[in-house]
């Protein structure tokens, strides 16, 4: 798309988004007062943020409107519902902060510092992402604060400096021990050892295979949790979820990806006497 209409483009979602806006307040000018939350990242680092698919979905519930646009090379994205919940949309909106936080934007930190040769790469990066995630959340709970013009970036280098101090001792422990990382043993054995520190954010999945070769993780209550066509992501959506029980519902993956994982959680459901495989 040229440079021009993709401006036209954003102006336009932004001009709608205000225009609802002030429909609503029209139709209701004595009744409804609306409220507005943005977040702001730089376009560099759009990565740095968690999929917005869940926390939009959870907006709608609000009967909120969103809009985005990218401006001056930053990214903007707004929301607005009726004032009588704006204190459910900070919540959604904090709990989404916190998640992205420890998600991505911590992998991104971690991917940036730690370059190890290893076919593992990806799970020792999933893994110390995870790795410690119930001590970093209390402490991102206190310091975290949502205002209606968030800054991820900004917030992240001038007020998250304890978290990225954390970060910086992982990387570094991870880097002076690098060495063991080429033995593929070794490795796994770390790995099989952080995966079993790691507190579940589910303690039960359910993983099925559609028509489609599409991977579907889901919890008791079959809501859909993560999704993947390719087994290797679909391991490291495990990796996050860090379940006590894994039910692969058929023979769904390679042997060598079934292998795999249970090696990796190996110690986790051992130390929790629970079995890893049911159909």
């Amino acid at each position: 798309m040229a440079p021009k209409a993709k401006e036209n483009k954003e102006f336009l979602l932004l001009f709608l988004f205000f225009l609802t806006i002030g429909t609503i307040f029209v139709q209701n000018p004595y009744t409804i007062l609306m409220y507005e939350l943005s977040l702001s990242i730089a376009e560099s680092k759009i990565h740095w943020l968690t999929k917005m698919d869940k926390l939009i979905a959870d907006t709608k519930k609000l009967d909120a409107v969103f809009a985005q646009s990218t401006d001056c090379n930053r990214v903007l994205f707004c929301f607005a519902c009726k004032d009588d919940f704006a204190m459910d949309l900070q919540r959604i909106f904090f709990e989404y902060l916190i998640e992205s936080y420890l998600g991505n934007t911590k992998k991104e930190y971690i991917k940036k510092s730690i370059k190890v040769k290893t076919e593992y790469y990806d799970i020792l990066i999933g893994i110390l992402t995870s790795f410690d995630r119930e001590s970093e959340e209390k402490i991102l709970r206190k310091i975290l604060t949502v205002g209606e013009n968030f800054s991820y970036d900004g917030y992240f280098y001038f007020r998250l400096q304890q978290l990225q101090d954390r970060w910086s001792e992982i990387c570094t422990l991870a880097k002076e021990n690098a060495f063991f990382f080429s033995n593929t043993d070794t490795l796994l054995e770390l790995i099989r050892f952080l995966m079993s520190t790691i507190k579940p954010k589910i303690e039960k999945v359910v993983v099925t295979k559609g028509a489609q070769s599409t991977f579907a993780i889901t919890n008791n209550d079959d809501t859909l949790i993560a999704s993947s066509d390719d087994p290797d992501e679909l391991l490291l959506h495990l990796i996050d979820i860090a379940p006590l029980e894994i039910n692969l519902v058929g023979d769904i993956l390679p042997k060598e990806q079934t292998k795999l994982l249970s090696n990796i959680f190996e110690e986790k459901f051992s130390n929790n006497t629970i079995e890893l495989f049911k159909s």
